[in-house]
């Protein structure tokens, strides 16, 4: 990504599936199902901060291959925010698509 400022946060996430096996089990476990679901909440949350650029959020990239992800290679996002605080307040805002994800 080519950014303009000197100085930015850079923030790392990301999961692995150990056994693909869970996937469908996890269908029926509550708290399974819950992890499943925040997961799956990322796209919605990365538009949202795309949407909201007064939020400090600057790019992200995803490096995933979803077959391969599915078998236990990485899913990795980075993310770029002006600023430790911006990324913060998002991550805390009870208004926005990350605060349910994260009760999960």
């Amino acid at each position: 990504a080519k950014l303009d400022k000197k100085e930015f946060v850079v923030f790392i996430i990301g999961a692995s599936v150990n056994r693909p096996q869970e996937l469908i089990l996890g269908l029926f476990n509550k708290a399974r199902r819950d992890r499943l679901w925040s997961l799956a909440q990322m796209p919605e949350m990365v538009a949202e901060l795309y949407r909201n650029p007064a939020s400090g959020f600057l790019h992200a990239e995803m490096y995933t291959d979803v077959p391969a992800a599915l078998f236990g290679r990485p899913t990795l996002m980075v993310q770029y925010w002006q600023s430790k605080e911006q990324l913060m307040e998002y991550s805390r805002a009870k208004d926005n698509k990350h605060y349910p994800a994260w009760l999960a």
